[in-house]
């Protein structure tokens, strides 16, 4: 049994290497980069960290690096909006800033300020558009991708995230609108960030009104009411 599992963990740690080679030349990179390419740039951080005493990762590091960070200045508008105009991929492409940020952050790499507040506005938009009852609505185009699922949600709740932010960004209206502590949050940021999120007290006054005009998206609140106005461009940049 030992000869066997050594066997296999030789097979799987040349393989992920050999993905580390493949992803890092041959990009998804075009006139006009979306999701795919941000999803390279994500799996050269994980690779890269894993690999990062070798020369070739911390080549793929420091590529994963400079796309993720690159990209949150180009893809998510300044309010907080993913730009490919749609909720389903607004969710995938915060959990990919999200995941390669926390996994820059555990291995001594600052996120610049813009970035990180950026990421914040992305949770905010997700606060403004989750409806009473936790369901997004569906705008756009929607797979349903996700980079890791960790807890047993309904796969158009997202409330999950608004905890996660809760606990990274000390937010209390973030926990009021995340209900609880998600599993999603304890897998991905520890038993630390349940204590944080459980420290946190939530404001009492009900969620507003708000506009994201840059993204293109309105939404309007009162008591028992949530209307979500899309105004905003088809796919990326019109494309």
């Amino acid at each position: 049994r030992a000869c066997a599992a050594s066997a296999f963990r030789g097979r799987l740690l040349q393989s992920l290497y050999l993905h580390g080679e493949w992803v890092s030349t041959h990009l998804e990179k075009g006139p006009v980069n979306g999701n795919h390419y941000l999803t390279d740039g994500v799996g050269l951080i994980f690779l890269g960290t894993f690999f990062k005493r070798s020369a070739k990762g911390r080549h793929w590091l420091n590529q994963g690096r400079a796309i993720v960070l690159d990209e949150m200045l180009v893809q998510v508008t300044e309010d907080g909006v993913d730009f490919e105009a749609s909720t389903a991929y607004h969710r995938l492409v915060l959990e990919l800033f999200l995941t390669g940020y926390q996994l820059l952050r555990r291995h001594g790499e600052a996120i610049p300020a813009p970035q990180w507040t950026r990421l914040e506005r992305m949770f905010e938009f997700v606060a403004a558009y989750v409806k009473p009852g936790g369901l997004a609505p569906l705008v756009g185009d929607a797979d349903d991708g996700r980079v890791q699922i960790m807890g047993r949600q309904a796969i158009g709740d997202h409330r999950y995230l608004l905890s996660t932010a809760a606990a990274m960004f000390s937010r209390g209206d973030f926990k009021r609108d995340a209900g609880v502590f998600w599993e999603e949050s304890f897998w991905l940021l520890g038993p630390e960030a349940a204590e944080a999120f459980d420290a946190l007290a939530s404001p009492t006054e009900p969620p507003v009104s708000t506009a994201f005009a840059e993204g293109g998206y309105f939404v309007l609140r009162a008591d028992d009411t949530h209307v979500f106005i899309d105004c905003a461009n088809v796919g990326m940049r019109g494309i």
